[in-house]
């Protein structure tokens, strides 16, 4: 196992890390090989090696992007126990979920959260409206947590409603969360090299991502200040 720095000196609140390739990551996009049938059936033109490697920040570890387990819309017919079991089967530890309560209730998984939480998979809930960005405490908030997994050599997938939009755009946040080299484009284009031309889906997540640092920097300078008054 590879020891890396995924230390960013101006965010000191990530430390050096030890990682392992233990993510598995999924796509709702035709470009691959192998079909998602062979981890979550009913996951349809997924391919099971569309990992996100998070090596251009200098770790190891590998990111999964998922659609919604479960999810019963239009044409859409999955089962929510077999997909929940599959994922547990693999492995999966860490789920971040960012659809909305009223979403999950709309495509019929109005307990995903809670399932998932019967089979020992520790759940992080941070809804995000569709095609939208979290606000940046939010955000700054889902990048911590996810340090942490990754830190924790945690197997952990992420997902949205169609695993394009917001997950991607956490994941392209993420990038540059770890490395103060990677541009926001470059960001932007690894997740579309990954999932094709539909991740990061609206002008406002792609500015999201141009302005991201300058609002994190913000945010936790102004979070230092308040703790400091604090403990004064």
């Amino acid at each position: 196992m590879d020891s890396v720095n995924c230390y960013s000196p101006k965010y000191s609140h990530i430390t050096r890390c030890i990682f392992s390739t233990s993510v598995v990551t999924t796509d709702t996009s035709s470009s691959g090989n192998t079909t998602l049938d062979d981890l979550v059936p009913g996951f349809p033109n997924c391919n099971t090696e569309q990992w996100l490697p998070l090596s251009q920040v200098n770790c190891s570890q590998f990111l999964g992007l998922c659609a919604l387990p479960g999810c019963k819309f239009k044409d859409i017919r999955r089962n929510i126990q077999k997909d929940t079991e599959e994922l547990k089967n693999y492995g999966i530890q860490d789920i971040f979920v960012f659809c909305t309560r009223g979403e999950l209730s709309k495509y019929r998984v109005p307990n995903l959260l809670d399932l998932y939480r019967q089979y020992g998979i520790i759940t992080h809930h941070h809804p995000i409206p569709d095609g939208g960005t979290p606000n940046i405490a939010s955000c700054c908030e889902i990048m911590e947590e996810l340090a942490i997994c990754l830190k924790n050599n945690r197997k952990t997938l992420i997902h949205c409603y169609g695993g394009l939009g917001r997950s991607c755009l956490v994941a392209a946040c993420l990038l540059l969360y770890l490395s103060d080299t990677v541009s926001p484009q470059q960001a932007i284009d690894s997740l579309r090299d990954l999932r094709g031309s539909g991740a990061i889906q609206t002008i406002k997540q792609y500015n999201y991502l141009h302005e991201f640092r300058d609002k994190l920097a913000a945010h936790l300078s102004s979070r230092e200040a308040l703790s400091r008054s604090v403990s004064r």
